[in-house]
């Protein structure tokens, strides 16, 4: 004959349920598993351009220290742009640099095979630098997130 799946409630023939845990004690799984994802998550975020923002930040402090054919040495230069032109836009009095005290690097977007990789000089408006995955050579970015904000 088949087992019985419950017992008598009458005749006190039944199991005993069990207690239930402690919400407290159901939640501590789940919570450790979600903070642990989000610091995960968090890291990645942070470092996922690690290479091309460390890459922009040796280019600015070239920059900074008037090192400016190491820092040419580092942008996508060629017969079209070259050094003097480079010099009117990031020189000792150029159009990115004039009166350069601060430069640091404030965000950056992946997109595809390059980098967008914004820097601010001198606490000013963001300007967008374009970095290639594999060469890891600096160019101007064709759009700039920050362009429509002051």
């Amino acid at each position: 004959m088949a087992e019985k799946l419950i017992g008598s409630l009458l005749y006190d023939d039944h199991p005993e349920p069990r207690r239930a845990r402690a919400l407290k004690d159901r939640l501590k799984i789940p919570v450790a598993l979600l903070l642990t994802l989000l610091v995960i998550g968090g890291g990645f975020y942070r470092f996922i351009n690690y290479r091309e923002e460390s890459r922009v930040s040796a280019f600015l402090e070239a920059i900074t220290a008037d090192q400016f054919e190491d820092a040419y040495a580092m942008w996508d230069g060629d017969e079209r742009y070259d050094l003097g032109d480079f010099l009117v836009d990031w020189g000792d009095e150029g159009f990115y640099t004039t009166g350069l005290e601060t430069a640091d690097v404030i965000d950056s977007n992946n997109r595809g095979s390059s980098v967008t990789v914004y820097a601010t000089v001198n606490e000013g408006f963001p300007i967008a630098i374009l970095v290639d995955k594999e060469t890891l050579l600096l160019s101007f970015a064709p759009e700039n997130k920050y362009s429509g904000r002051r």
